[in-house]
């Protein structure tokens, strides 16, 4: 069973997750729940019959409510599925994104890459303070959720492209697009060396790593700063209170030389 609640909005997902999809089981554990519960706004039943230690498999469907529920960052909301990323810790991600953010030293006519950029969380929150922003994002649900959350912010700067960052991030060069900032938000495995690489080539001078492993982040670091980036700020934000994770936010800057 997962449970997920928005912070700001009291708004509870139910996620019941089995090996098969037992119609005759459900409907009758769902009344339960819904008598037991009035607060739950929607309830999904996920099928996994794999061993392993991924928890959601491919398979669902909704079995009341909308199949999602909104949460709020800032002054902005978000639509989130089941197999949507959103921080778990809805206090500390506004103090997350916000320093992230700021570490970026945006001007108001730069466009930035929000790369690895999920629901749009990131983009979205920084998109008053410049030009243009531009979300990359592999998963096709997450960038779903990204186009209907610009339109619920009423947002017109920003545009989302599902793809490899990789891949998209050319595209985006080639079709005349000048990227002054990138921000990554790589999961727990970091970012494949190949999309650094892909930074350095565009020539970006200054780019935002949020880590939520260091070991990777230090592996990353040492790529990067082979490839002429020097690290020149550093902040942390305790996401999970009363354990040793913390988020690392470091910014890297594009040497004068190049290297």
């Amino acid at each position: 069973m997962l449970i997920r609640k928005g912070y700001n909005t009291n708004e509870i997902m139910l996620v019941i997750v089995l090996t098969r999809d037992d119609e005759e089981f459900l409907n009758g554990y769902m009344d339960f729940i819904l008598e037991k519960f009035k607060n739950i706004k929607t309830i999904i039943v996920n099928v996994n019959n794999e061993i392993t230690n991924v928890i959601l498999g491919k398979y669902e469907r909704v079995l009341y409510g909308d199949g999602y529920i909104k949460d709020k960052i800032n002054d902005f909301i978000f639509r989130i599925h089941s197999k949507s990323f959103f921080q778990v810790n809805t206090k500390q991600s506004e103090k997350l994104y916000s320093a992230a953010i700021e570490m970026c030293d945006l001007k108001f006519g730069d466009i930035l890459l929000d790369a690895y950029c999920g629901i749009g969380t990131i983009g979205i929150c920084a998109s008053r303070k410049i030009k243009q922003v531009y979300g990359i994002e592999e998963v096709k649900e997450s960038i779903v959720d990204a186009n209907e959350n610009k339109i619920i912010n009423n947002i017109k700067n920003i545009e989302f492209i599902h793809g490899k960052v990789e891949d998209e991030i050319f595209n985006l060069v080639n079709s005349g697009v000048n990227i002054n900032a990138v921000i990554l938000d790589p999961p727990r495995k970091g970012v494949k060396e190949r999309v650094l690489h892909k930074i350095r080539d565009i020539n970006c001078r200054k780019i935002v790593y949020i880590s939520c492993d260091v070991s990777t982040l230090s592996r990353d670091a040492k790529i990067l700063n082979s490839l002429g980036y020097k690290i020149d700020k550093i902040r942390g934000v305790d996401m999970f209170c009363q354990t040793y994770h913390v988020e690392t936010i470091v910014r890297f800057t594009l040497r004068p030389s190049g290297f």
